[in-house]
């Protein structure tokens, strides 16, 4: 198995089992989480084991093959791994909405193929650029809020 392979996750079917759940992984993601970030160390390897606990899947919809579990259930999951490790929270709130806007979808590509993957332990992620930059290395440094004039331009304080 390669490092990016993972074992099949269960199907936690319940409220109950993915709080479980959700509790074991908090209990090691807590382990090392002021290390990690202190360090910049990403959270691969407790990113690996929310992944093989089955927590990925518990929102998608029972026509797929998913538990369907509440939202508040996904939110308090989502809490319980954010309070141990407030990355590992991060990083998987985009799985959790992205995951729920895939149901706009219904049964059409990509749908379906999603909630396999998501089934099968893989993660969705988000990437995108701020607004008005091209590359990485504009997004370095923060610059100051300019005030908007009517052409919806920015400019300079004192003239609109």
């Amino acid at each position: 198995m390669s490092s990016t392979e993972i074992e099949t996750p269960p199907l936690l079917g319940s409220a109950e089992e993915a709080l479980a759940a959700a509790d074991a992984v908090a209990a090691q993601v807590v382990r090392g989480a002021v290390r990690r970030e202190l360090e910049d160390v990403p959270p691969l390897e407790e990113l690996r084991l929310v992944a093989v606990s089955g927590l990925l899947g518990i929102g998608v919809p029972s026509e797929h093959g998913g538990p369907d579990l509440p939202l508040s259930v996904v939110v308090e999951v989502l809490r319980r791994l954010s309070r141990a490790d407030s990355a590992v929270g991060q990083l998987l709130l985009s799985h959790y909405v992205l995951g729920q806007g895939i149901r706009g979808l219904g049964h059409t590509a990509p749908a379906p193929r999603l909630y396999a993957d998501i089934l099968g332990g893989a993660q969705l992620g988000n990437a995108t650029a701020e607004r008005g930059t091209r590359t990485a290395a504009e997004r370095v440094r923060s610059r100051p809020s300019l005030p908007r004039s009517s052409s919806r331009r920015f400019s300079p304080p004192g003239r609109s």
